[in-house]
This record gives C-alpha cells, sequence and structure tokens, in this order.
C-alpha cells in the first residue's frame, strides 16, 4: 500500500471530530522507514530531544519541522491543552504521541513499524476548530527551523482594528494584544512567568521537570534574590485543613495575580495544572508576613520552582507579566463569562468559543436543545451574576426560618458556605436545615420547596434530590474508581426571589439528619480547597478515615462515626480547630 493511500485510509478511520484517536486508527501500522516526524520540541530537554532523533534517524524516519508535513506527531507535553496551542487544529488528522511512549517502541532493534493502539494516543478532540467555527483562530507559527527554541503556540486575537493592533504593538509586553502566552521550552536560557507548573507533586514540586537555577541570572544584593528562612510561626504542611486562612491577608495582590493564572489554566482544561496553582495560593493566603524573596517562598510546601520564579518577577517589578498578559486576553474573558453560566464548566466555555460565540446573546441565539439545566443558566444569568450582600442572605434567611416554622416548627437552620465564612458579598446562599428529632427531615425538603412555590419565592428548581436517610449511610460503601464529591444529603437548588431587589437569588438548601448536622456544616461550610485539604489530610495525613458532608467514617470498620460538633470531628481527626472565617483557602 502507498504511504498517501494509508494515510488517507487512516484519516478516514478517525472520528468525526476530526482528531486523531479512535481505536481503529490502531489497525493500520506505520512503516518507520520514511515516516514523517514531527517533534514538539517544548518541555524535552536537548539530551532527550537528541536520543529521539537518533531513534527515530536510525529506524529510517524523517524529522520535518513542519506538523502539517507529518504522519506522527511527538511531544513530551501531557496536557492536551498546551499540545493544541502548537499544532493548526482547523480538522486536525494527524496523531499524535509521547515521546516516552515512542522511545520504548522503537529501541528495539527489530521494531520496523508502529501500530497505533489507540491507549498510545493523545486525544485532541476537545480542541478542533472545525471550519470557521472560530473566525478569530490563527494556528501557531510553522516557519521554525529545526532545533530552535522558540516556542509555538496558537494566538487568539480580537476584532481590534488594524490601528489599534498597530498601537497595541506599541505598547510594553505587559500590555499586549489579547493572546494566549507562549510555554517556553525548558531549554530556553532564559525564565518567563508563563513557564508554569502542570501538577502538584508530593514533594511540593510544580509537577514538571525541574528549573536550572543557572539559567536565570540573579541580580547581585537585591533582596528578592535573598535566602531567609521561612517564617517561624508558619505551620509549613501541604495540607490546608491544617492551616488558617483569613480572608485579608499579607499577599492580597500577589494572590490575586496568580488567581488570575490559576483561572486561565482552568479554563484552557489544565485541571492538574491549576489545582497546583490552587495549592501555592492557599500557602501564600496562610502565610504570616508578605514573602520577601523568591527563596523563601520556595521553601514553603505547594510552592514550586516556576511558581517560586513567578514569585521573583512579582518582587521585581511589581507584576507577573502573563498575568497583566491574561487582563487583555479576550479569549480568557469570553470563556471566563461562559464558564460562570449556571450549569456550565470549562468545557462547554470552550466548545462555545469555538463555535465563535462571543457573548451570552450569541449562545442564546444559535444554540439549540440545551440541556434544562443550561437553559435555566442563561435565563438566569443577569440575577445570578449579581452578588449578595451579607444583608441579603440574612433577608433570604429570615423568609426560610419563617416558611420553616409553618412547615415543620422547631428546625435549626446553619448559613454555610462564604457567608459562614465571613465573606462580605456571596454569588449564593447555601443554608444548612436540620431538625433534633431526625425523623421530620425525612420529607422536609419536599414540603420547604412546594411551601415556597406556593408563596411565590422559587421561579426554577435547578437540582432536587432527597438523598439517603440516616440507616442507609451509616457505613461507608466506596466504589472502585468513583470519585465521591457529591454528597448523600436531601437538597434543592433553586432559583429563589429575594424580594427587597426583586432579584432571583441562587440559593441551595441542603436537608441533614440531626446526627450528620456537623458534618453537613463543616462540608458545605467551604472552602472548596480547605474541604480537599480535609479530605487528603484523612487520606494520608492521619490515614483510616473518610470525610464526606453526609458523615465522618472510619475505614478499618467502615463505620459512620458519630460526632456531636465540628470541633468533634478536628479533634477525631487530630487537628487543630479552625474558626469558619479562617477556611478561606
Amino acid at each position: 500500500m502507498l504511504r498517501s493511500d494509508m494515510r488517507e485510509l487512516y484519516s478516514r478511520s478517525l472520528s468525526i471530530t476530526g482528531c486523531a484517536m479512535s481505536v481503529s486508527a490502531g489497525q493500520h501500522p506505520l512503516c518507520l522507514s520514511g515516516l514523517r516526524v514531527h517533534i514538539i520540541e517544548t518541555k524535552m530537554r536537548e539530551n532527550r530531544l537528541q536520543r529521539l532523533r537518533e531513534l527515530l534517524g536510525g529506524k529510517g524516519a524523517q524529522v520535518v519541522k513542519r506538523a502539517n508535513e507529518a504522519e506522527l506527531v511527538v511531544t513530551g507535553l501531557t496536557s492536551p491543552a498546551r499540545i493544541a496551542k502548537h499544532l493548526d487544529m482547523r480538522e486536525f488528522n494527524i496523531p499524535v504521541v509521547s515521546a516516552d511512549w515512542l522511545c520504548r517502541y522503537i529501541c528495539n532493534d527489530d521494531v520496523k513499524e508502529i501500530v497505533l493502539a489507540s491507549h498510545a494516543t493523545i486525544d485532541l478532540a476537545q480542541y478542533a476548530v472545525h471550519g470557521q467555527g472560530d473566525p478569530t483562530y490563527i494556528p501557531p507559527s510553522i516557519e521554525v527551523s529545526l532545533g530552535e527554541k522558540r516556542p509555538l503556540e496558537a494566538i487568539y486575537v480580537s476584532s481590534e482594528s488594524e490601528n489599534e493592533r498597530a498601537a497595541s504593538s506599541k505598547r510594553p509586553r505587559t500590555m499586549g494584544p489579547p493572546s494566549e502566552t507562549p510555554e517556553p521550552d525548558s531549554t530556553s536560557k532564559t525564565w518567563t512567568s508563563s513557564d508554569v507548573s502542570d501538577g502538584r507533586m508530593t514533594d511540593g514540586t510544580d509537577g514538571e521537570q525541574s528549573y536550572d537555577h543557572d539559567t536565570d541570572t540573579e541580580d547581585e544584593g537585591a533582596e528578592y534574590d535573598r535566602d531567609i528562612p521561612l517564617d517561624p510561626r508558619y505551620k509549613n504542611v501541604s495540607f490546608e485543613c491544617c492551616r488558617p486562612h483569613p480572608l485579608v491577608h499579607h499577599n492580597m495582590e500577589l494572590v490575586t495575580q496568580l488567581q488570575l493564572i490559576e483561572r486561565k489554566r482552568e479554563l484552557s482544561g489544565e485541571a492538574r495544572n491549576a489545582l497546583s496553582y490552587r495549592h501555592a495560593i492557599s500557602a501564600l493566603i496562610s502565610y504570616p508576613r508578605a514573602v520577601k524573596t523568591w527563596k523563601e517562598a520556595r521553601k514553603i510546601k505547594g510552592v514550586g520552582e516556576k511558581i517560586a520564579h513567578m514569585i521573583r518577577e512579582f518582587l521585581k517589578t511589581g507584576s507577573i507579566q502573563e498575568a497583566n498578559t491574561i487582563k487583555e486576553d479576550t479569549r480568557f474573558h469570553v470563556m471566563n463569562l461562559f464558564a460562570s453560566v449556571y450549569g456550565v464548566g470549562p468545557s462547554k466555555a470552550r466548545e462555545w468559543y469555538n463555535k465563535g460565540y462571543r457573548s451570552i446573546a450569541d449562545v442564546q441565539e444559535s444554540e439549540e436543545h440545551l440541556p434544562r439545566i443550561t437553559q435555566v443558566g442563561l435565563e438566569m444569568f443577569d440575577d445570578f451574576s449579581k452578588k449578595m450582600a451579607r444583608a441579603d442572605v440574612e433577608e433570604i434567611l429570615g423568609i426560610l426560618r419563617t416558611t420553616l416554622d409553618d412547615v415543620e416548627p422547631g428546625c435549626i437552620i446553619e448559613p454555610v458556605g462564604g457567608y459562614r465564612r465571613g465573606k462580605p458579598l456571596s454569588g449564593d446562599c447555601d443554608v444548612v436545615i436540620t431538625h433534633p428529632v431526625e425523623s421530620r427531615t425525612g420529607d422536609l425538603v419536599g414540603k420547604l420547596v412546594d411551601n415556597l412555590k406556593l408563596k411565590g419565592y422559587i421561579k426554577h428548581i435547578m437540582w432536587f434530590g432527597e438523598g439517603s436517610d440516616k440507616e442507609e449511610i451509616s457505613e461507608l460503601k466506596l466504589l472502585p474508581g468513583r470519585k465521591y464529591s457529591f454528597d448523600r444529603l436531601a437538597k434543592a437548588f433553586v432559583a429563589f426571589l429575594q424580594p427587597s431587589t426583586n432579584t432571583y437569588r441562587q440559593v441551595d438548601l441542603i436537608i441533614a439528619p440531626f446526627s450528620i448536622f456537623p458534618c453537613a456544616v463543616l462540608g458545605w461550610s467551604g472552602s472548596k480547597q480547605f474541604e480537599r485539604g480535609l479530605r487528603d489530610w484523612c487520606k494520608r495525613g492521619i490515614k483510616g478515615y473518610h470525610f464526606a458532608s453526609h458523615g465522618l467514617f472510619d475505614r478499618r470498620t467502615n463505620k459512620r462515626v458519630d460526632v456531636k460538633s465540628e470541633k468533634e470531628i478536628f479533634e477525631i481527626l487530630k487537628l487543630p480547630y479552625i474558626q469558619p472565617t479562617l477556611r478561606n483557602a
């Protein structure tokens, strides 16, 4: 079979998304002799890159400088979102494999061809750009000579005029035109703030190859380059539940800029990378003084080398270049807008952007057959986007108390979420409700919602579930391969009319049996990162326990542990009690 025929056959076997990776693709081997291979060099050290070239050359393969000329793409990157930045994703149909896999596969002298099994290829389907779906998409530059250490990237430009673009090209780099920040090559001699972590490792690194300190020239005598010890008051542990996290802290501006970068990573589909930022951010929030040097920051568990050097950039210049670029990035702001719609996550936000939508109105006009939850989210977008002051939350709490007195007198109501953590503004209102007589919480969520609807307070019910009773959740039942981030409590998430403002608010009503009430209050108080730290502590710190909002469980017996208060939960887990207002990790 001629190579062109084989490639055509392979292309026809691809899924309709236009991206590599159906199982059927693995049925057509690629002959190594004469095979055209493109290497994405970002994050590949020179010795590793040279070894890969030698292996390919020894098999008769040809390394080409343009991905669109290749029959196979090889990369050292692990994040599909990052890989997609280096390729023209308009109907991309070339298989992509990891460098590690390929080296292991072809190191045997007897291997003459590659069989691309589905597990070996990297799925880029969700990053495909179809036809004219995204008129602002510009593929990465391909005019790069082999071995050049300049990264390729997919650049997204705004619809500004030619004059505006010309003017923007004269601005400083920190105020440049909207774009995705490029990834620097790990072999480059200059570190930049976009060379970020890609996951949190147990040793506190950023999850990527270590940074070579010799490549970043230090300023002799500069304060931010000094090697100083950590503040002795700081508890340097990786579990957020072990440390206090106040709302107002000593590293406010630094954290704000890192949060912007973290959000960008999350919207780009780099969840592991975003998690690395959240661990570092929570540590900086907890740190009892302003960070003085990047070497000091590097000693904090959760702050890896890449983020530590971002901190150096901040201490030196007063800002982080990538954060400044993100502020001007049209693509980021549009996807952030979409992801703020109730029921819409980063994946759907990327999908809408790639279809060419640039506003909520674009989505409403063009999208058909949306799930009901998304329809409600779009309808309620303007109202749900308005923040609630503490007085707004208290007004809603008053209505709930009055209604509960009618439905089931004697109920106990506890506002949780950001309100309980002391935040002056909240995006929603979370409320945990119980009754001292446990049997009276069985059908309480249904009766409460029906009464509120009758009085005209509820317009939409986004989620409704009656949960499990106390007996059904008395034992820990975890199934392999499942994540248990959602609890088994009765709950209703509703669009709730606040009378004084005539605004619909997102209100989450959670009903807990009295014996589980402390766990429900702790689990729903947040923050999300604090709760993650608490679950990690149960699993990797003290070990032997599992915590969820529907109970604390002893893994040795799989039985739920009876607790009377939040403080008792901390005591059982051998943790210092952290006040709710200090859980803003």
